[in-house]
Parts: C-alpha cells; sequence; structure tokens
C-alpha cells in the first residue's frame, strides 16, 4: 500500500487513504453526472462520504477491540473495496474473534442509529429506516423530499450494505475472519484454518453469483479476490514446513483426528507451544525490524536523510514512535 496519503493521526493510528479511493470517487460522480447513476450527483456525494466515514469508523473498531484485548494496532490504509487495519490481536481465540467483531458491531451501531432517528422522525421501518441494501432509490422516494430523513436514510443505507458484505464467511472478510476465530475454540489454527478456507470457497461461489444477479461487479470482484486469498491461505495451511517451523498456521494433526476436540491437556500443550511460537515471531520480527532499521540509518549517513523513499521515511517515523511509547 505504498501508493497512499498520510490523512492523520488519531490515538497513536496513522491513517492513510489509497489513491485509487479518489479515483474511485472521482469515477462514481462523473457517471451519476453523466445519468449513468439510480442517485443524483448530489445523494451520490453524500454517499460516498458516508461510506468513507463509515470505512474509517469500521477499522477503528477493529483497532480498539484489538487494543482492548491486547493486541497492537497502529495504521489504518482506506481503499475502494473497503479499508485495511494494521491489526496484530493476541495469539488466542476470544482476542481474534473481538477483533474480527469490531468491524461489523461499528456498522451495526451507526445502522441502528441512523435507522432509529429515521424511525422516530415517522419514517416506515421498512424500506425507510430498514432500507432495501438492493434499491436504495425506492428508499428515498418513500421519504420524499425531507432532506435529513435523506442524510440518515443514506447513512443507514451504506452501513446495512458494510455490514451484509462484511459478514459474509469469506477470507479475509470479517466474516471469515470471525469463522476462523470461532472455529479455533477448540481446534488447532491449522484445523480452523482449513474449514474456514472450505466455507471461504463456498462464500465466493455465492457472493460471485449473487454480484452477477444484481449487476454489482463490486461484489464480483470481491469474491474473486476472496477466493484468492483463500487459496493462497489454504496452500500455507497445506504446506509440510509449516508443521516444522510452526510460524503461521499452527500444529498439524492426521485426517481422522480432524475433527475431535481437543482435551484439556491437548489444549494446555497447545497454549504452550502456540505462546513459544508466538515469542519466536515477535523475536524475529524484532530482529528484521532492527536490520531494516540499520539499513535505513547507514543510508542516511551515507546518502543524506533526503535520499529516503517515502516508504523508509513512514517506517522509521513508525519505529521511532512505537520506542519512544515503549
Amino acid at each position: 500500500m505504498s501508493w497512499s496519503l498520510p490523512l492523520g493521526r488519531v490515538a497513536g493510528i496513522d491513517v492513510r487513504m489509497h489513491l485509487l479511493l479518489p479515483l474511485f470517487a472521482a469515477v462514481e460522480l462523473g457517471r451519476s453526472a453523466l445519468g449513468h447513476s439510480a442517485l443524483g450527483p448530489g445523494p451520490t456525494g453524500l454517499l460516498l462520504a458516508w461510506l468513507l466515514v463509515s470505512v474509517l469508523l469500521h477499522e477503528f473498531g477493529h483497532c480498539v477491540a484489538c487494543r482492548r484485548f491486547g493486541g497492537r494496532a497502529d495504521e489504518i490504509v482506506l481503499w475502494p473495496l473497503g479499508g485495511l487495519a494494521a491489526c496484530e490481536p493476541r495469539d488466542d481465540p476470544a482476542a481474534e474473534l473481538a477483533t474480527a467483531a469490531g468491524g461489523p458491531i461499528v456498522n451495526l451501531a451507526l445502522l441502528l442509529l441512523a435507522g432509529g432517528g429515521l424511525a422516530v422522525s415517522g419514517a416506515p421501518i421498512l424500506g425507510g429506516a430498514l432500507p432495501n441494501p438492493l434499491d436504495p432509490v425506492a428508499g428515498m422516494v418513500l421519504l420524499g423530499s425531507d432532506r435529513w430523513a435523506t442524510v440518515l436514510f443514506l447513512l443507514a443505507w451504506i452501513n446495512l450494505i458494510l455490514l451484509l458484505v462484511n459478514l459474509v464467511p469469506l477470507l479475509p472478510l470479517d466474516g471469515g475472519m470471525i469463522a476462523k476465530a470461532w472455529l479455533r475454540r477448540d481446534r488447532s489454527e491449522t484445523e480452523a484454518t482449513r474449514i474456514a478456507v472450505r466455507i471461504g470457497y463456498g462464500a465466493a461461489i455465492a457472493l460471485a453469483v449473487a454480484g452477477l444477479l444484481v449487476d454489482q461487479l463490486l461484489l464480483v470482484a470481491l469474491a474473486v479476490v476472496g477466493g484468492l486469498w483463500c487459496h493462497r491461505v489454504g496452500r500455507l495451511a497445506a504446506a509440510p514446513e509449516v508443521e516444522q517451523e510452526g510460524a503461521a498456521f499452527g500444529e498439524f494433526r492426521s485426517p481422522e483426528t480432524s475433527w475431535r476436540p481437543d482435551s484439556g491437556e491437548e489444549r494446555a500443550s497447545r497454549e504452550e507451544r502456540r505462546a513459544e511460537r508466538a515469542a519466536e515471531r515477535e523475536e524475529a520480527a524484532r530482529a528484521q525490524e532492527q536490520a531494516e532499521l540499520d539499513r535505513i540509518l547507514d543510508k542516511i549517513q551515507r546518502e543524506g536523510i533526503d535520499r529516503l523513499g517515502s516508504a523508509e521515511r513512514r517506517f522509521l517515523k513508525r519505529v521511532t514512535r512505537r520506542r519512544r511509547e515503549d
């Protein structure tokens, strides 16, 4: 995500925007101005603004939940298919589940807030306070010319869409991560990953078919990205070297025991191994970070700080700030 612009820093979290996002917004505004969109330029602009705000709050939901359960979160990148929060939850199913659910909970809260406002103002529940996800125009017609009702309706509609899409059990969407974390409660991470991948394949096919039926290419693109992601994760989970390194997906088990829940003793042993692997990963990450920091400092000494690239500057700034905080 090197093609991104800094938007600011909130609560120790760097917020960046990928260059494709304003390009996407410009294309959508242009389409609406030319009459190629069901919504006019005004509602389209408002909808894009609500999308940006809702996605940003969604990602902050992930970060807050991650930190609340002892993890680390320090960066958010916004792009056309949503947002990416750099969250490192604790190696624990409950922490991973809370981190994954943090974003959809924010969207649900915004949906209830906007829908509740519409209901109090006298708008009908179906189609108004609870929008039709496939037809926002019908809801706007139902509300008439009330501008404030339109503002709340578009907020409710975009958060309903974000909620429904993110709950699809497809990696790397929140629904897929929630399913994987839930499966990890009584299975090894490898088993949970394999099952989540199989679920994800089915969800990707269903999402692609739905996108074609409702003529939404973004859903098809999301299905393709999710399917490729599941394929990659599935290959990593099946790689023999992962069993030896234990770095990405945890222990392996034979097929005949892959659905058997762990006993208390097995679970305790697994947690000990997981803690050891987590410590090894953290140590390796620190060593890699230090090596990169040494390289950048050496470059500054040889060529001057003006010769640093944007990614190197961001890395140096992030590491320096985190070490000061620690």
